[in-house]
């Protein structure tokens, strides 16, 4: 995808989104950046971003994705869904599944409201991010059953 900027008063130079995510360390000016440029992208094609797209497949072929169902199982039965943000017992503002920030890092605010396919999808991102986490530094993991990993992942979550 290219993006050119040439209504802003700039020359047509282009944008190339290897070029961005190059540079991309998770600054605080580059993810709300990406936030501009999400909802920029969103308005023109609401779609864009859903996991049945192609370029979504091509980007996530050679990752062998692991099925953790039983987690995600788990932590919708004990969070429950909300899908306008609530302050959790510990006081902090929650949303979706549990979620106490989004995925771009920003912190759930009260007054902020997702939809259901946006809570979803921020629970399979959390999910995989925790298990990402727990393979790296969990002895044995790899031999773990996948009922025992989902345990070790609901439990994380909920930490």
């Amino acid at each position: 995808m290219i993006c050119t900027f040439a209504h802003l008063g700039m020359s047509k130079s282009l944008i190339r989104l290897t070029d961005l995510f190059r540079y991309y360390r998770a600054l605080p000016h580059q993810n709300a950046a990406l936030q501009e440029l999400e909802a920029q992208i969103l308005k023109a094609s609401p779609d864009v971003f859903s996991r049945d797209q192609n370029w979504y497949n091509t980007w996530s072929s050679a990752v062998s994705s692991k099925d953790y169902g039983p987690a995600v199982q788990l932590i919708k039965e004990f969070e429950g869904c909300h899908l306008s943000a609530y302050l959790c017992p510990a006081g902090v503002p929650t949303i979706g599944y549990g979620n106490t920030r989004y995925p771009s890092g920003s912190k759930v605010k009260l007054g902020d409201n997702i939809s259901q396919r946006r809570a979803e999808e921020m629970l399979l991102m959390e999910v995989e991010r925790t298990a990402d986490i727990l393979g790296e530094s969990v002895p044995y993991w790899s031999e773990m059953s996948i009922n025992q990993q989902s345990s070790l992942i609901s439990f994380a979550f909920n930490l």
